[in-house]
């Protein structure tokens, strides 16, 4: 499951990272009114806040603090979900 969520990221962040490059804000604001990329907007936004979820969960559990990672998610999702992935802390052993 993270592994298809994180290739969907890859995938959409690439896709939105093009279109801001390619385009001026305001044309890149304007092409939210076509259902198509509005569709693709809705779903990025969706997947980043369940795999913020994700991590919010994941440090509970691994006794850290998980907000850190909401401006990195929010930022370069892919990037952050990799990160916290290689740095995050050993799960403690259960008493």
């Amino acid at each position: 499951l993270i592994a298809t969520l994180v290739a969907f990221l890859a995938i959409e962040g690439a896709l939105i990272s093009w279109l801001v490059a390619t385009r001026t804000l305001a044309e890149t604001w304007g092409l939210l009114g076509e259902p198509g990329v509005l569709i693709m907007f809705v779903d990025f936004t969706f997947v980043v806040a369940i795999i913020f979820g994700g991590v919010v969960v994941d440090c509970r559990k691994r006794g850290t603090n998980p907000w850190p990672w909401l401006p990195a998610l929010l930022a370069v999702p892919t990037a952050a979900v990799v990160a916290y992935l290689l740095i995050r802390a050993p799960r403690p052993a259960d008493e």
